[in-house]
């Protein structure tokens, strides 16, 4: 045997079990979200009057470019322009009543944006089907007027176009139908084309598809707004709600079960994490500024943002549970620390120091014991990764002796400590004699130096 021996100790999983369930959270979580989420309030209802009142300045606009059409498309367009502002007043009422209760909120949100999607679908699938007739009706009232067919072509394009400048103007068709605007101005020129050459009919029946083509793109457009700005909103709210999330877990509270009774315990996640809430929160920032300026966003953006906040709030409560794995797993160093006491104790060993590497209690625990002859004895108890359940350390145990190099005296402390362990619910590997200190004592005094212990930088 030598004077340096290692072995892991791990907590046996049905301990680990115990220890988990008996530490409780012993604060109102949901509570403190919700209060920062009333604190937060002001801010979303700002935000979402902001995109409402967009939506009525587009309708406004809209409604401002009809003037530029005839009489026969005024009227027409003028019903439709009245029913789609209802319909997104609908869809916007809708989201607007959501109650904001922490855990509804999320699913609930969604839920409402897909059934006002489906209900406003169904309502603009209407529309399309009522748009042929609406051409025949329009086609009627010029048919009336007795104009010529040069003129029915003439006014078919011009209102066509002024529709297109309604909506260039009107609806960001850039972003969510890149490129269908221009496609539709192509048909135009077609048409432009064969009333310059005198093919009247030929110029009708274009204007009429373009323009059935352009209300088609218009309920599109309407619709993917719409939709945008709905998971606008949920997005912001999402990452509010995270942001609340990892504000109210900064400080978590604990209550232990033990046979003295139950003790509280307060935990700063961010330090048992090592800086991993600190981290999450400056994410979520980020992505609050990004959906602060949403114009370059896509509708695909905004799902992939609820998604990244949903995520986040799943680490945020993953690293409370970090957080208390290691509130634990450093009580149990110094469970560990006191057991070897007590097992030394009746041999006439104390603690003369203990202290944690750099005063850091997330990191390894260093214990010197010493007897009435003044030999000393070091045990250093560091925390080691599992792939598993389990909370694992890994023991080193210096013997130094300064008075004899007996191998006897030294096995029989190392099984005291050993027997000691055990009876507190761990598990032992068998001890390893570290290489090249075969049958001596140890001998590499800085062990033994605590002052450098509590200056070293301690390690994540």
């Amino acid at each position: 045997m030598s004077g340096e021996k290692d072995a892991i100790v791990n907590l046996r999983q049905s301990e680990y079990n115990r220890m988990m369930n008996s530490c409780r959270r012993a604060d109102n979580l949901e509570a403190g979200i919700n209060s920062r989420l009333e604190q937060a309030s002001s801010r979303l209802t700002k935000q979402m009057d902001s995109q409402i009142g967009q939506i009525q300045q587009r309708h406004n606009r809209f409604e401002s470019a009809l003037s530029n059409m005839s009489g026969e498309m005024q009227r027409i367009e003028k019903a439709n322009q009245t029913r789609l502002r209802s319909l997104a007043n609908d869809f916007q009422k809708g989201l607007k009543t959501l109650d904001k209760k922490i855990n509804q909120q999320r699913n609930e949100y969604i839920s409402l944006i897909q059934q006002q999607g489906e209900h406003f679908a169904q309502a603009l699938d209407e529309q399309r089907r009522e748009l042929q007739g609406q051409i025949q009706t329009i086609q009627e009232h010029i048919v009336v007027k007795e104009q010529h067919a040069q003129g029915q072509a003439q006014q078919w394009l011009q209102d066509t176009q002024a529709l297109l400048n309604a909506i260039d103007e009107s609806y960001n068709h850039q972003k969510f139908k890149p490129g269908e605007l221009a496609k539709l101005r192509n048909e135009l020129q077609i048409a432009e084309n064969n009333i310059a050459q005198g093919h009247y009919e030929a110029a009708i029946s274009t204007t009429q598809r373009t323009y059935l083509h352009t209300q088609e793109l218009r309920l599109e457009l309407e619709r993917l707004t719409l939709e945008w700005n709905a998971y606008l909103t949920a997005a912001r709210q999402n990452a509010t709600e995270v942001l609340a999330a990892c504000d109210t877990q900064q400080t978590a509270q604990f209550t232990f079960d033990s046979e003295e009774g139950a003790e509280e315990v307060a935990a700063e996640v961010d330090f048992w994490t090592h800086g991993a809430l600190s981290n999450l929160r400056k994410q979520v920032l980020e992505e609050q500024q990004k959906l602060d300026n949403p114009e370059n966003l896509s509708l695909e953006d905004l799902k992939q943002s609820i998604a990244n906040s949903e995520q986040r709030r799943l680490e945020s409560e993953d690293l409370v549970e970090q957080a208390k794995e290691a509130l634990i797993a450093s009580q149990l160093r110094n469970n560990i620390a006191q057991s070897i006491e007590a097992a030394l104790e009746n041999a006439g060993w104390d603690v003369v120091d203990a202290t944690y590497e750099g005063e850091d209690y997330r990191g390894t625990l260093h214990v010197k014991l010493q007897n009435l002859a003044t030999d000393e004895l070091v045990t250093i108890i560091s925390p080691e990764e599992t792939p598993d359940k389990t909370i694992r350390n890994r023991l080193n145990i210096h013997f130094f002796d300064k008075n004899t190099n007996d191998e006897e005296f030294r096995q029989e402390r190392l099984k005291r400590i050993m027997a000691s362990l055990g009876d507190e619910g761990l598990d032992c590997s068998q001890p390893q004699c570290a290489p090249g200190t075969e049958n001596r004592a140890a001998n590499d005094v800085e062990k033994l130096d605590f002052d450098k212990v509590r200056a070293k930088v301690a390690l994540k």
